[in-house]
């Protein structure tokens, strides 16, 4: 009986060792739930058409929801003060409330259940505070203490360029792309629609295609807190140097300083809310899984 061999990747590996950094992948097929199991998943029919077209919108949805949670419940964060800084917590979900805002974070036993199986617990990072120094550097000038304190100040450009990043993130990291390998052939080629339906051969679905591993590292890992401090991801962004400069954090900072926004988001999103939406999709395009 012919089948259609449907197997994943997340990002571009362009110059990255095969067989190497695979936790992410893990990751993400685990929360594909049943669908899961396995890396390569075989059915009798495959409507190519409809795939793309569903994972298309589920992914940028997706991506949409993940800049619009960074946009509406990180800008304005305060660092923690006092004799003892301690770091300031920035939460991967946040719970809705009675007004339609996404304010605090979740809590509870099912979120902490689901929490640890699909990122061994890791629904946060850490920001190290503000310095004394740069506390009241910022309020000489000019700016209140209350304001002095936050990690991001002035944030209205920034809040309005990520409202329209949202809509089009997708234009930078992309949706999903299909490659094909028919029986006969050795490699791996973009997939050409003439035919809507595949009954046999080898599907591959990359996720986020023009992401350079390299540029979001935590993609490999499967770990949000991995990021690459260089900031490269945010400086492709369509967005002003302004915002791409707060988006990057203090260059030269370093991992115990540098202060990354995007990255562990999107990341998180990718490995752990994602998957549950490219399930459905699968769900509903694949004949006979």
């Amino acid at each position: 009986m012919a089948t259609v061999k449907v197997s994943f990747q997340v990002g571009n590996r362009s110059g990255v060792t095969r067989g190497t950094g695979e936790t992410g992948l893990d990751t993400f097929m685990e929360g594909l739930g049943e669908l899961g199991a396995e890396r390569i998943i075989e059915a009798t029919e495959v409507d190519v058409r409809s795939l793309q077209a569903r994972l298309d919108r589920t992914v940028a949805r997706s991506l949409m929801r993940a800049v619009t949670h960074a946009r509406m419940n990180i800008m304005g964060t305060v660092s923690a003060s006092g004799s003892q800084l301690a770091p300031t917590q920035i939460f991967f979900e946040t719970t809705d409330t009675k007004d339609g805002m996404e304010a605090l974070p979740k809590a509870g036993a099912f979120y902490a259940k689901m929490a640890a199986k699909r990122l061994r617990g890791i629904d946060r990072i850490e920001w190290a505070p503000l310095s004394t120094r740069t506390r009241l550097a910022k309020m000489k000038s000019g700016l209140s203490r209350n304001d002095a304190l936050r990690h991001y100040v002035h944030t209205g450009a920034l809040r309005k360029e990520l409202g329209s990043l949202a809509k089009n993130i997708t234009d930078t990291t992309g949706t999903v792309r299909v490659d094909y390998i028919k029986n006969k052939a050795k490699k791996f080629s973009k997939y050409k629609a003439q035919q809507a339906r595949v009954t046999m051969g080898q599907l591959r679905l990359t996720f986020l295609p023009s992401v350079p591993l390299n540029q979001m590292p935590g993609l490999r890992s499967g770990d949000p807190r991995d990021f690459d401090s260089t900031a490269r991801f945010e400086k492709r962004l369509n967005i002003s140097a302004e915002s791409k400069k707060k988006l990057a954090g203090w260059e030269g900072g370093g991992r115990n300083v540098n202060r990354p926004l995007l990255q562990p988001i999107l990341t998180y999103w990718m490995m752990n809310k994602t998957p549950e939406l490219v399930a459905d999709a699968l769900a509903r395009s694949l004949k006979g899984i």
